[in-house]
């Protein structure tokens, strides 16, 4: 009977992997939502995280998370729901540290260090607690309606004053004579934001994304390749002055110009170019029978009444109406100054709509 030859040993599947892994987010993706069953605590690798709670329609913001920070430890070591909700604030990268790869660590360590980080992680656990009594609301008074309101406001108008002069105090030391765009560092206005003013990161971003689609910055590439400049230090040292004006009034005293109000200064700038002469002109009269006529012509529907015109002569972006004749509806405007106040009310109108999108 031949030799029989010797058989393999039988092969076993190599253990799962429990080893940190890469996640990686886009902006404005969550991590984890307030509540959430804990599964990991995560290494920032690059970009940053906004830590907030949400109550209602009410938001505390709590921090930022950065490069080389821990995000997510504490309800990942002593097993309770997620304290908070986490965000990314701009394109980042993650090390995703699961439950399995730190029990496999911590099998190694000594019994006097695990005791130690229980001890710690409850004290973290009781100063977190402590945060609930920020979730009283942010209140302030909310200009994004036509009369005003007293209510959550994620950027107020005293934060947008700071945040603008921030931006503003960044441009203006690479600002040239007769420059038309100028260019802005980010990490240097984020710096003062948030070192001088105390400003959270989550609102420095929010406040630069609103100025790129109000058209005062101009954003050029993408992620760390981005370069962003201001396009006119005028209007931002403007639109400051009108707020720090504004919020040294009496709130019930300030001038609040409506959507509807914007939404026709948009109609009268759209036609304003009509009216010059030529491009030196600042002083022009616009005819309303004409441009309302237009308006109509391209859409389908009336544009505006000419009572409701007045709110524009009220706050003095328009002069006041002359009927002259039948199709002759007549107001003189100063065009620098209405362009001026068009963008200024461009910014606030998008400041607006950024508050009422973190109320939802």
């Amino acid at each position: 009977m031949g030799v029989r030859a010797p058989q393999p040993a039988p092969q076993t599947a190599p253990p799962a992997s429990v080893g940190p892994k890469t996640l990686v987010l886009k902006k404005g993706q969550l991590v984890f939502q307030e509540g959430d069953t804990s599964k990991a605590m995560y290494l920032v690798k690059k970009g940053s995280i906004r830590i907030f709670k949400k109550k209602g329609t009410n938001i505390t913001e709590i921090g930022t998370v950065n490069v080389g920070e821990v995000l997510g430890e504490l309800a990942f070591l002593d097993g309770l729901p997620r304290s908070a909700s986490c965000e990314a604030l701009n394109d980042a990268e993650l090390v995703e540290i699961s439950g399995a790869a730190f029990t496999q660590t911590l099998s190694s360590i000594p019994d006097w260090l695990k005791a130690m980080l229980k001890t710690i992680v409850g004290r973290l656990r009781a100063a977190s607690n402590k945060i609930r009594q920020l979730e009283a609301a942010q209140q302030s008074f909310d200009y994004s309606k036509d009369s005003l309101q007293l209510g959550y406001t994620f950027i107020n108008s005293t934060e947008a004053a700071k945040l603008a002069t921030c931006v503003l105090l960044v441009a203006l030391r690479k600002s040239n004579a007769g420059q038309k765009n100028t260019p802005l560092e980010l990490e240097m206005f984020n710096k003062i934001a948030n070192q001088v003013h105390g400003l959270a990161s989550s609102k420095t971003q929010a406040f630069i994304d609103t100025l790129i689609q109000a058209g005062m910055i101009t954003q050029e590439g993408e992620g760390s390749a981005a370069k962003f400049s201001l396009n006119d230090l005028d209007v931002l040292e403007k639109y400051i002055m009108q707020v720090n004006e504004s919020n040294q009034q009496e709130p019930v005293k300030r001038k609040i110009f409506s959507v509807r109000g914007f939404t026709i200064m948009s109609v009268i700038g759209k036609y304003l170019s009509k009216f010059k002469t030529d491009s030196a002109q600042t002083k022009v009269k616009i005819n309303l029978f004409q441009i309302q006529t237009a308006e109509k012509e391209a859409t389908g529907k009336a544009p505006f009444r000419n009572d409701e015109y007045e709110e524009l002569i009220r706050h003095e972006y328009v002069g006041a109406i002359n009927f002259q004749a039948e199709g002759e509806i007549m107001s003189e405007i100063d065009t620098t100054h209405f362009i001026m106040q068009y963008k200024i009310q461009r910014l606030i109108k998008a400041l607006d709509a950024l508050n009422d999108s973190k109320r939802k």
